[in-house]
C-alpha cells in the first residue's frame, strides 16, 4: 500500500480543514476538564478527542487511496467505502475499550472529548455542501 504524504496532503482539503477545528476544540476541551476534573479529566477529554482524529485521519487515507484508483469501478469504489466505514467503527469501538477498560479512563470526559470532536467533523462536512 502506497501512503505518498503529497497525495495524502491534496486528498481532501476539507477534511484537513476539519481535522484542523478538530485540534483546536481538543485544545479547548483539555482545557476545560483540565480546570474542573484535574488531570484525569484533562487525560480522558484528550484521548476522546484524539480518537476523532484519528477516525479523520483513516477517512483522509482512504480519500487519498481512492483518488489514486480513480478509474475503478463502481463496485471497487463501493468496496472502498464499506471498508473505510468498517475499518473506522471498529478503530472507534476498540479505542472506547481500552480507554474506559484497560486504560480506565473517566467516562464523562472521554465522551465529551469524542463528541465536540464528531460534531465538528459533522458541522464541517455541512458547511462545505453550501
Amino acid at each position: 500500500m502506497n501512503s505518498d504524504p503529497e497525495q495524502m496532503m491534496s486528498a481532501s482539503p476539507i477534511l484537513w480543514k476539519q481535522l484542523r477545528y478538530q485540534l483546536v476544540s481538543l485544545f479547548g476541551m483539555t482545557l476545560l476538564f483540565a480546570l474542573y476534573n484535574g488531570i484525569d479529566g484533562f487525560l480522558a477529554a484528550l484521548y476522546g478527542g484524539v480518537m476523532v482524529m484519528i477516525n479523520t485521519l483513516l477517512l483522509l487515507w482512504h480519500s487519498a487511496r481512492a483518488e489514486r484508483l480513480e478509474q475503478q469501478s463502481a463496485g471497487q469504489n463501493f468496496r472502498i467505502i464499506v471498508r473505510c466505514a468498517v475499518e473506522r467503527l471498529v478503530i472507534t469501538v476498540a479505542l472506547f475499550a481500552l480507554g474506559l477498560g484497560r486504560l480506565g479512563l473517566e467516562p464523562l470526559p472521554l465522551i465529551c472529548g469524542f463528541a465536540a470532536g464528531q460534531l465538528l467533523f459533522i458541522i464541517g462536512g455541512m458547511r462545505s455542501n453550501r
